[in-house]
């Protein structure tokens, strides 16, 4: 089965059989570590709030300083 047209000179997606393009969820984009961090981080502020003593326990949960954690909010 011939899947280029003879003036198509490229293969491009829409000449592969579908088995071979994939599942959907897989080709989608795989987060970094810093975003995955950072969403972490916002949503335990959104649980915990914005005190001191919020972010105390968010720093805790997370195994982190409160240090570490407050130049990591400063970052985002």
């Amino acid at each position: 089965m011939n899947m280029i047209e003879e003036n198509e000179k490229t293969i491009d997606l829409k000449h592969l059989p579908p088995k071979f393009l994939g599942n959907k969820e897989k080709n989608e984009k795989i987060k970094t570590l810093k975003e995955l961090e950072k969403e972490a981080i916002l949503n335990l502020l959104k649980i915990y709030g914005n005190s001191s003593e919020a972010k105390i326990t968010i720093a805790k949960s997370l195994g982190i300083g409160i240090a570490t954690l407050y130049r990591k909010l400063n970052l985002y």
